[in-house]
Formats: structure tokens, sequence, C-alpha cells
């Protein structure tokens, strides 16, 4: 019994997690039509010293390109994110900001699509198990608990981008 609620809630997750994924991938796809470019990067190192300097790098989310590089503090990273785009041509949407501007500047739309949780289960292991997913699982600890071939799995837990 408590195996079968496992595994429905484990499905339930992939499901969830699914759905993110082609939501966000719908709102880069919106982005890019209208000319931005999808960018990710930051700081790339520890700080060091009281200054706040560390390196930094940026690379085009779509196809791993690295775009710039460089040390300096925060505000350095983005001074040089806003003269490589000036540079581009193209408006550049970090990927931690495609949901509010693709939602024009909006984040009430923007809940995570929870997943439907299984009669029984406390919230707090469903949490912990939406953790464990995103993270140390592997692909056959989650077929083999929720009975659905790893392939299925794999489909399941596809992370958007192509590099």
């Amino acid at each position: 019994m408590l195996q079968d609620a496992l595994g429905q809630q484990l499905r339930n997750i992939l499901d969830a997690e699914a759905a993110d994924t082609a939501q966000f991938e719908a709102r880069i796809a919106k982005l890019e039509e209208q000319g931005y470019r999808i960018v990710d990067g930051g700081q790339i190192g520890s700080y060091q010293g009281d200054d706040g300097t560390c390196d930094y790098s940026c690379t085009d989310w779509r196809t791993g390109q690295t775009l710039f590089r460089g040390r300096g503090t925060y505000q350095d990273y983005l001074a040089e994110l806003e003269a490589a785009a000036g540079r581009d041509g193209r408006e550049w949407c970090h990927r931690d900001h495609v949901d509010e501007v693709a939602a024009g500047g909006s984040h009430d739309d923007l809940a995570q699509l929870d997943p439907a949780r299984v009669p029984g289960l406390p919230e707090s292991l469903v949490r912990a198990l939406i953790e464990w997913v995103e993270g140390p699982a592997t692909t056959q600890e989650l077929a083999d608990l929720t009975g659905l071939p790893t392939g299925r799995v794999q489909d399941l837990l596809r992370r958007p981008g192509s590099h």
C-alpha cells in the first residue's frame, strides 16, 4: 500500500516536472520569437577579499557558447552584460528572468506547477520527495519506484536547453 502511494506520488512529481519544463520552454520560445537572446551565467568562483570581487562568465543558454568572462563585482558583471548585449544588437534575457520577462514583468502567474498530492502522504514528505527527484535521485531509482521504463523517466526529467 505505501509502495503504491510512494510510486504514485513520484509519478505525480515527474508529471509536474515535465509540465514545468514545457511551460519554461514555451516562454523561451516566445522570447526568442521576439528577438531575445537567452543567456546564463554569473559568478563562477568564490569571492576573494572584502571588495566583492569574483570571477564571472556569461553563456548563450541555447548553445552553451561563452559570450564573455571577467573578474570584478556584481556591478561589473551587470555592466559587461549590458555592453555585450549592446554589441550583439538584441535584447538579452537571463534564464533566471525568463518567466518574469515573458509574463510582462508579473510574477502573478509564475507559481511552479505543484504535483498532485496522494491522499495520506504528508506535505512535508512530498516536499522532500520533490527535492530528491530534482537532486540526487537517479533515473534507475525513479524507474524502480514508479514502475515506469527508464526511457519514460528520462523524458519526464528532460531539462530545457539543447547544450
